[in-house]
């Protein structure tokens, strides 16, 4: 709790001060009642006035706060989640307490990638040549903490239209977009490309697009001509058609990626469809049965893959037959020394929780250790966690 607080500002920064001030008539007349003439002169000391300087706003004053007041700011500033609203107004009237408005992450974010948006520019313009993802991301980790509003911001400048990626020889560059007309188009072709994802999911385009396709192989064009000439598109696509000319391209292409891929499990994926020569046909079931066994062959070895890599966790666990630290852990084996300490304490906090490893406090810190299960047992559990992506291996 504060002593005293500026009457003007708020400020809790304040110093007392002592000054004598004017003839104190009183004090004269006892002086030279007692005294005589000369003591009359006990009175030219004047009174003490105490003068409260403010640190903060540098006003000098013979007054402070009310006490009533400061005692309700204190107690705002003792629970600021709470009195939020309260410290909004007194904030306004007395701009020195110590109380900021809370800023909006993502206020804050959009100011910082903005300024990404701005170096990336005019890094671009200085070096005048398409600049490859890798050699542009490298550039940018120097003046940005986090690599997600790096991401953001190239993504910012691709859908504005000023920023474009082309793969030229192998690799993938960036290229600063100067023609206006150019940046136009692609900001056009970004936001229809956007706005089909919304599109697609207003109505169940999917079995009307699986019946068409399934006798026949048509183009995009022709796809999208045949579902607008038999009334099959809702009016919100019709819509975006007359306000951007992509609308009927991207939208196409959102419904055959979506058409193009159908679950069989976890982790199974198949595509549907078949391209030719530009034009779409849904696969038959041979095909279909064919994709099923070699996802399913794929996404087994994927799995297999996984469970090995955290097989270094599991076999040095079962090694020790003692509870182990994470940092323990990584000084015992030496695949898990290549990791950073916070990949395998990720790792170890995944098992846990499957309950394939259990952990216990000692000293404040967790240790971690196996129990007399099968090997059989584990890696079957090991299996089901790793396939329904409970637990991730490390993926490199």
């Amino acid at each position: 709790m504060s002593l005293y607080r500026c009457a003007m500002c708020g400020s809790n920064k304040i110093v007392l001060e002592t000054k004598q001030e004017g003839y104190d008539t009183k004090k004269g007349i006892w002086g030279a009642v007692l005294f005589g003439g000369i003591g009359a002169l006990a009175g030219t000391s004047g009174k003490t006035v105490t003068y409260y300087h403010c640190g903060d706003c540098g006003q000098v004053l013979n007054r402070t706060m009310m006490s009533v007041e400061k005692d309700s700011i204190d107690r705002c500033l003792d629970n600021p989640d709470i009195y939020e609203s309260s410290l909004k107004k007194y904030k306004e009237r007395y701009r020195n307490i110590e109380w900021e408005e809370p800023v909006n992450d993502s206020v804050r974010i959009q100011l910082q990638i903005s300024d990404i948006e701005e170096y990336i520019i005019e890094y671009m313009k200085k070096m005048g040549v398409p600049v490859t993802m890798e050699q542009l991301k490298e550039k940018l980790r120097d003046i940005a903490e986090n690599i997600f509003d790096v991401g953001y911001a190239i993504e910012n400048l691709e859908k504005k239209g000023i920023l474009k990626s082309e793969k030229i020889a192998s690799e993938y560059c960036y290229i600063l977009v100067t023609d206006i007309e150019e940046v136009k188009e692609l900001a056009l072709k970004n936001a229809a490309s956007e706005k089909a994802k919304e599109l697609v999911r207003s109505k169940n385009y999917i079995t009307i697009l699986q019946e068409i396709l399934r006798d026949s192989s048509m183009t995009w064009e022709e796809i999208y001509n045949y579902l607008k000439e038999n009334n099959y598109l809702s009016k919100e696509v019709l819509k975006e058609e007359k306000e951007n000319s992509y609308i009927p391209l991207y939208f196409t292409k959102a419904l055959i990626r979506k058409l193009r891929t159908a679950d069989i499990g976890r982790r199974t994926r198949i595509d549907q469809i078949v391209i030719e020569n530009d034009r779409y046909r849904i696969k038959t079931t041979t095909e279909i049965k064919d994709c099923k066994v070699n996802a399913q062959h794929n996404a087994n070895a994927e799995i297999l893959k996984e469970i090995d890599s955290l097989k270094s966790i599991i076999e040095t666990l079962q090694n020790a037959g003692k509870p182990m630290s994470c940092n323990e852990l990584i000084e015992m084996n030496q695949d898990l020394k290549s990791r950073i300490f916070q990949q395998v304490n990720a790792k170890l906090i995944q098992l846990e929780k499957a309950g394939i490893i259990k952990s216990k406090l000692l000293k404040k810190r967790n240790y971690y250790f196996m129990e007399n299960n099968s090997k059989a047992e584990i890696d079957k559990k090991l299996y089901e966690v790793v396939e329904n992506k409970t637990v991730r291996g490390f993926l490199d």
